[in-house]
């Protein structure tokens, strides 16, 4: 059996919520609360958030 697996190395590093959220306002996107913008990134991925699904 052939293993098949490799493993995968990150192109960006991982932010913390509140730097994914601080990056969100620097590209212009308005919050109106930061703890609700980080209740949504803990529970959808950033990225379908910033594309829009």
């Amino acid at each position: 059996m052939v293993n098949n697996h490799r493993k995968y190395k990150a192109d960006k590093p991982f932010l913390p919520v509140e730097d994914q959220i601080e990056k969100l306002i620097g590209r212009g996107l308005s919050i109106g609360s930061k703890e609700k913008a980080k209740q949504l990134i803990m529970t959808h991925n950033y990225y379908n958030i910033i594309n829009g699904y």
